[in-house]
């Protein structure tokens, strides 16, 4: 909780960008890299152990592309539909919660 309050005070004041004149480019990418390497591997690893979310996640995408509606954009599409999909197999629930959760 207070770094994510630092860091939107840091935000707000512009302190960030001084940080990021002060430090080298490489050194802030490999943070970045590393901050998201396991969103990343959680990514690629999703569609594997939860292939119907995938699947469904991948139609409203398509879905969405054939529409070609402006207003509707396919990867919002994609989120929402795969999220409610998740939620409908009981996915999002964390992995302990899964079988014996009162949601």
């Amino acid at each position: 909780m207070v770094a994510g309050i630092a860091i939107t005070f840091f935000g707000i004041y512009g302190f960030g960008q001084r940080i990021m004149a002060w430090m080298p480019l490489p050194i802030i990418m490999g943070m970045f890299a590393g901050s998201i390497l396991i969103y990343v591997t959680r990514m690629v690893e999703a569609p594997v152990t939860d292939a119907s979310v995938a699947e469904v996640t991948v139609a409203a995408y398509l879905l969405g592309r054939g529409l070609k509606n402006p207003k509707l954009p396919p990867m919002g599409l994609a989120v929402v539909i795969g999220g409610i999909a998740a939620w409908l197999w009981g996915i999002s629930r964390p992995p302990a919660c899964r079988s014996n959760c009162p949601i």
